[in-house]
């Protein structure tokens, strides 16, 4: 039998609950628990109330540490007021501008190891920014502030390892301009794109997918963004008609999504395939360029849409589709909160990092699904072929080694043999050597690998070796044996890491 669909959808922007702040820190949304974190990805510092006159004068507050600094400079640009000895500040005084330069160090302890022991890490980092004046003139003297209310100090960690500026993280497109804001209120969108099909059919590779599909693009008139909604709602054409949630992304192919609350747009909508009312909600953000003060806006709206259907013969049923043209949407704010400066800008939090903090508080290795098999050659040869998987977890990098011969050594098992682990499907994987003794069954691994800040590219190069010994269940087949590895997860000891290089 087949499906079909009204022509008409209506369309209606629901509400998504938040709560206004009265005031927000100068500081990071990154929690304060998150030094190592926040060491790695936004070193840098905040300057508020900046004044200069016969002195320069601000507010400085490092955004990981969350320290704030009450700082005075000469016009020698010499600066005091540092609220500790390893804080240095200097500024450079020009007609219109002032450089400050900015160095801090500071200690973390927030990290464990798996063993549950405490890690210390030592940072220290340098950064710069450019102040630029609005002056007047009070008294016959000439007094300025800053022409932002906040200014952003971004910073190059310096020790434990070189790590570059990181620059702004490609979130919402407009979300800096001064439109942004005014656009919000009342909010609009233009709903677009819009696509119902039900097919009973479906050829994998190349025809549209089995079940009922939706598709529909919402673009936000303030933020510039625009969600892309491409679900499948059930796979079976014949289920009954009921309602679907389902999430929009920017990309809907891009499977490393930013987690809800980290700076992205988020929008979710539900479907309802009896009434074909949608509802959808969705949260942007908004920055003021000259106040720096960032928003976080949910908001509501309601539009219709006329379907245009057609029915055309598929092999189990008829297969039906549905477009519509354009829906301008005009809605209303339903809540608006102020979250710290810069905050949308900053780069992605750790859960979709590759590994970075990982690799230096705890790095480890698994060995799992491994096999050695040896089989007697002729004149008494012995080979032996390994088979296993080694992968660091906490990173999320694996390899692969498959038939490996060891050795053809007449009369004696293979020993201390060093071979690749690169090999199979991951031989793109960085240098990985290893050697096993068949006597003692003592595994030894010698390995690089790569990790970077999230949507920064590849950054950090690290290697280390680890040991441990592995324990055979083994068989007796004709002319050889069969054995199995225990599984084993071991750390890494000897880690260096640093920049890495182009390749």
């Amino acid at each position: 039998m087949g499906y079909s669909f009204p022509r008409t959808l209506c369309l209606i922007l629901a509400v998504v609950t938040g709560t206004t702040a009265a005031e927000k820190p100068l500081t990071s949304l990154w929690p304060l628990e998150e030094c190592t974190g926040k060491s790695l990805y936004i070193p840098s510092w905040v300057i508020s109330q900046f004044s200069s006159g016969d002195e320069v004068s601000f507010t400085l507050i490092n955004r990981v540490t969350e320290v704030s600094s009450s700082i005075t400079c000469q016009d020698n640009g010499e600066c005091a007021g540092a609220s500790n000895s390893d804080l240095k500040v200097a500024v450079q005084i020009d007609e219109d501008v002032v450089g400050v330069t900015v160095e801090d160090a500071w200690t973390c302890r927030d990290k464990k190891t798996r063993a549950g022991e405490p890690k210390t890490f030592h940072f220290k980092a340098k950064g710069n920014a450019t102040i630029s004046l609005d002056c007047k003139s009070e008294d016959d003297a000439q007094v300025c502030a800053s022409a932002q209310d906040v200014d952003l100090v971004r910073g190059a960690l310096v020790e434990p390892l070189y790590a570059p500026t990181i620059g702004p993280a490609a979130r919402a497109t407009s979300s800096n301009t001064s439109t942004c804001s005014t656009l919000t209120d009342p909010p609009s969108w233009n709903l677009t794109r819009i696509d119902y099909q039900n097919n009973t059919s479906s050829n994998f590779w190349v025809g549209p997918a089995l079940g009922r599909v939706f598709y529909m693009e919402t673009a936000n008139h303030a933020s510039g963004d625009i969600a892309k909604c491409n679900n499948i709602f059930t796979s079976d054409p014949y289920e009954p008609a009921q309602t679907y949630g389902r999430d929009c992304w920017r990309d809907p192919y891009a499977s490393w999504q930013e987690p809800e609350g980290t700076g992205q747009l988020w929008t979710t909508y539900e479907f309802d395939e009896v009434t074909h009312d949608i509802s959808i909600k969705q949260r942007w953000y908004c920055d003021q360029p000259k106040t720096m003060k960032a928003f976080v806006v949910n908001g509501i709206g309601s539009g219709h849409v006329d379907l245009d259907c057609v029915t055309s013969p598929g092999l189990r049923g008829n297969n039906t589709r549905c477009s519509g043209p354009t829906v301008p949407l005009v809605g209303e704010v339903v809540s608006r909160e102020e979250i710290p400066p810069f905050s949308i800008q900053d780069p992605y939090p750790e859960s979709v990092d590759s590994g970075t903090v990982g690799s230096l508080v705890d790095p480890y290795l698994r060995f799992y699904y491994g096999e050695l098999n040896t089989t007697k050659g002729e004149n008494d040869t012995l080979q032996a072929v390994m088979y296993y998987y080694l992968r660091m977890p906490n990173i999320s990098l694996s390899t692969i080694r498959v038939n490996i011969t060891l050795s053809e050594t007449p009369g004696a098992p293979p020993s201390k043999v060093w071979s690749s682990c690169k090999g199979g499907d991951f031989d793109w994987n960085p240098r990985c050597d290893f050697r096993y003794d068949y006597a003692t069954g003592e595994f030894e691994v010698s390995k690089d690998w790569y990790t970077s800040r999230a949507n920064s590219g590849r950054e950090f190069k690290f290697n280390g070796t680890g040991r441990t010994t592995l324990q055979l269940h083994c068989s007796e087949v004709d002319n050889g044996q069969v054995c199995k590895f225990d599984e084993v997860t071991f750390g890494l000891e000897n880690v260096h890491f640093g920049p890495a290089e182009e390749e």
